[in-house]
C-alpha cells in the first residue's frame, strides 16, 4: 500500500471521529464548561475544521442524513405600516437539519438567539428559512 493511501485513510479516520465529536458538543452544549462554550462558540474556526472532515470522511451522498451540512440561515422580508425590510442572510451554520442549524447558529452568536423563537422558528417575528428565494417570496 501506497503512503498516500495510507495518508487518505488515516484522515478518513480523523475526519469521521471529529463528525462524530462535533455532533457530541452541539448535543450537549448547555453541559460544557464555559471555557468548552467558548472554543464552540467561534463557529467560523468550527465551520472550517467541519468542512475539513466532510471533504475527508468521504460521506456519501446517501449518508449524509446522519451527517451535519452546513445550512444559509434567512429570515423572510416584513412589512409594517409604512415601514419594511427585505429579506436577510444571517449567514450560514451546521447542522443535522435545518432546525439545529439555527439552534446553532443562535447559541454562537447573542444578538441572533436574543430575537429568535424556537418553537416558531422565526427571528423578530419573521419566518426563518434556509435558502434567499423563499425568504424573499412574500416581501421580496
Amino acid at each position: 500500500m501506497s503512503d498516500a493511501k495510507t495518508v487518505a485513510d488515516v484522515e478518513k479516520i480523523v475526519a469521521r471521529l471529529i463528525l462524530h465529536s462535533l455532533r457530541d458538543i452541539h448535543a450537549r452544549f448547555d453541559e460544557l464548561t464555559k471555557a468548552e462554550k467558548a472554543i464552540v462558540e467561534n463557529a467560523r474556526n468550527l465551520e472550517e475544521v467541519h468542512e475539513w472532515a466532510m471533504e475527508r470522511a468521504d460521506v456519501t451522498e446517501d449518508r449524509r442524513d446522519d451527517a451535519y451540512r452546513k445550512f444559509e440561515i434567512w429570515s423572510e422580508g416584513y412589512a409594517c405600516n409604512e415601514d419594511g425590510g427585505e429579506a436577510t442572510k444571517h449567514g450560514e451554520c451546521f447542522g443535522k437539519n435545518f432546525e439545529e442549524a439555527c439552534e446553532n447558529y443562535a447559541r454562537a452568536r447573542a444578538e441572533f438567539n436574543e430575537h429568535f423563537n424556537r418553537k416558531e422558528m422565526t427571528y423578530w417575528g419573521c419566518s426563518l428559512f434556509d435558502n434567499e428565494c423563499d425568504a424573499r417570496a412574500l416581501y421580496g
